[in-house]
C-alpha cells in the first residue's frame, strides 16, 4: 500500500466529489497554499511536525467545501508553533470563505480569539457571550477549573496589587497598552 503525500491526502475529497483530475490537483494546491504549505505537498504526513499534519487536515476541509468545521482540540498535542499554525489557518478560513468554525478547547488563550465563546460543565451550557462578557467573570471561570488568559490573570492580580486597569484585558497586547498609559 503506497503512502499519500500531503497534496494527494487534499485531493481524495476532490476525488470523491468527481473533480477531474486536472482541476483536482490544481485545486489541492490551492488549498494547500491557503494554509501556507505550498512548500511542503510533496512531503509524507510522517515527515511533517502535528500543527502541519493538522492544516493538512484542514486544507482537506476547504477542499470538501463545508460551511462549518468542528475542531476538538486540534493544539492539544503541539508546541506554541505548531498551536500558531493551526489558529492562523483557523482564523483565514474563516475571514476568507466565511467557514463556521467550532472550536472545542481548554487554552483559553486560543478561546480569546473568537467571536463567540459558550462554556459547559456536564453537558450544560453555563457561560455564552463574547470573550470579553465571558471573561469578565473570573470567579466563575475559575470554579469552573478553568485558567483565564495569561494577561487577563495577570491584569487581575495588578488590580488586586491595587493597579488601575480596565476590566476588559485579554490579550498581551492590551494588557501591555494599558500599563504603558
Amino acid at each position: 500500500m503506497s503512502k499519500l503525500n500531503a497534496l494527494q491526502n487534499v485531493e481524495l475529497p476532490l476525488i470523491y466529489a468527481g473533480v477531474g483530475l486536472s482541476k483536482r490537483k490544481s485545486l489541492a494546491e490551492q488549498f494547500l497554499t491557503k494554509v501556507e504549505l505550498d512548500t511542503r505537498m510533496h512531503h509524507l504526513p510522517s515527515e511533517l511536525s502535528g500543527g502541519q499534519k493538522q492544516r493538512i487536515a484542514i486544507a482537506g476541509a476547504i477542499a470538501m467545501q463545508t460551511q462549518c468545521i468542528v475542531l476538538d482540540e486540534p493544539t492539544a498535542m503541539l508546541d506554541p508553533r505548531g498551536r500558531a499554525e493551526v489558529l492562523s489557518a483557523v482564523k483565514k478560513l474563516h475571514k476568507e470563505q466565511g467557514t463556521t468554525i467550532i472550536y472545542i478547547t481548554h487554552f483559553m488563550e486560543e478561546a480569546i480569539a473568537a467571536d463567540r465563546i459558550v462554556l459547559m460543565d456536564q453537558g450544560k451550557v453555563v457561560m455564552d457571550g463574547t470573550p470579553q462578557d465571558v471573561f469578565s467573570h473570573t470567579e466563575r471561570i475559575q470554579q469552573l477549573g478553568l485558567d483565564l488568559p495569561l494577561a487577563a490573570d495577570l491584569a487581575q492580580h495588578l488590580r488586586q496589587a491595587g493597579k488601575h486597569l480596565s476590566e476588559n484585558i485579554l490579550t498581551d497586547e492590551e494588557l501591555i497598552h494599558c500599563l504603558s498609559k
